[in-house]
């Protein structure tokens, strides 16, 4: 499980307050980068065969409530299976309370959880990782849910992508915790 904390901006939100789903996807979307980056990968890998990356083959969305501008939000994604060729992950997200204190970085929009811990607080990602799921379970008002599929794909020069097994070294740093 992975976890990104980020403010609402106006441009997020309809005249109800509603998040459009386009929104919904770019917030998961930022999401997924972060944590491929948490994991010292990207959406986009040049190795010795040339490029790969991971594009979408499927995208479902729920959306339950309307949030207001300037309210925080935690978006939790969960990789749920990784079958070779496609990585399947599925994400929620949850309107934080709005006297939780503010992040550490006040300056950046999407942080992650560990920038969300008060000043001097200390944890290693797994330990907030753990207690940030119970508490969202439990007592945050869930915004919206979904799941995406992401295939596993090289693309050669002047040519159409094609799929490929998912490298070894990929799905073991997928797995690693840090």
């Amino acid at each position: 499980m992975y976890v990104t904390i980020r403010q609402v901006q106006c441009a997020d939100t309809d005249s109800t307050g509603s998040i459009p789903l386009p929104i919904l996807v770019r917030w998961m979307e930022e999401t997924e980068y972060a944590f491929l980056r948490s994991r010292d990968l990207s959406v986009s890998i040049i190795d010795d065969k040339g490029q790969m990356g991971f594009p979408r083959t499927s995208v479902s969305i729920e959306s339950f409530l309307s949030v207001q501008a300037f309210a925080w939000v935690a978006i939790e994604l969960r990789l749920n299976n990784i079958d070779g060729k496609r990585i399947d992950y599925s994400f929620r997200v949850f309107q934080l309370p709005s006297d939780r204190p503010q992040p550490a970085n006040r300056s950046a929009s999407a942080t992650t959880i560990l920038d969300w811990l008060p000043f001097g607080q200390k944890a290693t990602p797994s330990e907030v990782s753990a207690s940030v799921s119970s508490e969202l379970l439990n007592q945050y008002p869930l915004i919206a849910r979904g799941e995406f599929t992401v295939a596993c794909c090289r693309f050669p020069s002047h040519q159409l992508p094609r799929a490929i097994l998912i490298p070894d070294w990929i799905v073991d740093r997928l797995g690693s915790q840090s």
